[in-house]
């Protein structure tokens, strides 16, 4: 590639990523990037809501930077968020970061262990190939607020009649955040 400016020419070449020592994850990020992560509250109820943020970060191609995903957790629910992108275009090159975020529902009391997540990039700098991870983050669910459903099976979604006039009930879903059930 052959550009001009200030009257002088400049010839770069453009080298292909190395294959060796390429993760098996690797999407085509390039530049120099860092990731962080994190998880709020750390302890809540069963049937309560943390959020889980991760951010890669950095300078480069920050398009190319992928969605990550969580795995499936035991009786948990999960509920992705639209990533989001800021681009910015500065002295150093073009930056950015993307911010994913996870709602983490628990239906169970217990220790709930969210596993690491990677990102794999091509370092510039280091001319080698990088791998990001967050760090594994540990969930405290406590019991519920509620009674424990004592319903037969196939019930689980019908609510009783709470008075003589009261109808049942059937429940189709619930909302993460429900203003009343």
């Amino acid at each position: 590639v052959r550009s001009r400016g200030l009257g002088d020419v400049y010839k770069r070449q453009v080298r292909a990523l190395p294959r060796e020592g390429r993760p098996r994850d690797f999407t085509g990020l390039v530049g120099r990037f860092r990731m962080e992560s994190g998880l709020d509250p750390v302890t809540v109820e069963a049937g309560g809501s943390a959020t889980l943020t991760v951010s890669v970060l950095g300078l480069g191609n920050v398009r190319r930077i992928p969605e990550l995903r969580v795995p499936d957790l035991p009786n948990t629910r999960i509920y992705a968020d639209e990533p989001v992108l800021e681009v910015k275009q500065g002295a150093s090159g073009v930056g950015g970061t993307k911010t994913m975020k996870w709602a983490l529902v628990p239906e169970r009391e217990g220790r709930l262990e969210i596993p690491r997540l990677r990102v794999s990039y091509f370092d510039t700098e280091a001319r080698r190939y990088q791998t990001l991870e967050t760090p594994a983050h540990a969930l405290m669910v406590l019991p519920g607020g509620e009674k424990e459903d004592r319903r037969p099976a196939g019930e689980e979604n019908v609510r009783r009649p709470e008075g003589p006039a009261k109808e049942a009930i059937k429940e189709l879903g619930q909302d993460i955040l429900p203003v009343h059930t």
